[in-house]
């Protein structure tokens, strides 16, 4: 079985058309879902029946907070946007692409802590794994 180190990740996203490295991140997150419908009739005999409907999928990142990073401004701009390109590396060859709208930016600070600013994300379409 495969492991692979976290440090080697990263997530990018796009900068004037250019996929840019978010500066700062250090957790990234990909959930894959799929929605059920329930289709229960007279005939199941109690028990509930459920058909499989549509997909999606959503990214949860969090990095420390740079007024300076690119990748940070752009993300924090495309809140409630047009959706625009993400990348999330595993490592060097390993990644999930697609688009995706930018739901939310947090900001956030503790006493004993670094500023961090988290972001979420809606993909819209498939996201596509790439191993090379």
């Amino acid at each position: 079985m495969s492991k692979f180190k976290g440090y080697e990740g990263s997530i990018k996203f796009d900068v004037a058309a250019t996929p840019t490295a978010v500066g700062q991140a250090h957790v990234w997150g990909l959930t894959i879902t799929g929605d059920t419908v329930e289709c229960t009739d007279f005939s199941s005999t109690g028990w509930k029946e459920f058909l499989a409907t549509l997909k999606s999928w959503t990214v949860t990142g969090e990095a420390y907070w740079d007024e300076a990073d690119t990748a940070q401004a752009a993300l924090r701009g495309a809140v409630g946007g047009a959706a625009a390109s993400l990348e999330l590396y595993i490592d060097a060859t390993k990644n999930y692409y697609g688009e995706a709208i930018v739901n939310s930016w947090v900001v956030g600070a503790a006493v004993d802590g670094v500023v961090t600013a988290s972001f979420a994300l809606q993909g819209t379409g498939a996201p596509t794994y790439e191993a090379s």
